[in-house]
């Protein structure tokens, strides 16, 4: 079967597209390299993260107790712990012994 005009017309804004998508892929990747260039250095970056304090739950520790020896003079030991629970995603009070804990 021969093609027609047509046919050809339509196989050549195919190719015409798929040229313009690699085009457009080639530029988003090269722009992408030339951010993460001028980005900085990532263990920079990861200096400026925060490094919480930990603890590791030992018997008979209660978030009470743990409240006790770090909340600050003047600090309601409730909201301490309110921040405990909140900082490491608890949602009781319950504490089991090895269990770690980042403090507020």
């Amino acid at each position: 079967m021969a093609r027609t005009v047509s046919d050809s017309g339509i196989v050549r804004a195919k190719r015409l597209r798929l040229a313009a998508l690699a085009v457009i892929m080639l530029i988003c990747i090269g722009f992408g390299a030339l951010i993460h260039t001028f980005t900085g250095d990532n263990e920079v970056q990861a200096a400026a993260i925060p490094v919480l304090e930990q603890i590791v739950v030992k018997p008979g520790d209660t978030l009470w107790s743990i409240a006790e020896q770090r909340v600050h003079q003047g600090e309601d030991i409730r909201i301490y712990i309110q921040k405990l629970k909140k900082t490491n995603g608890l949602t009781s009070s319950a504490l089991q012994a090895g269990q770690v804990l980042q403090l507020p």
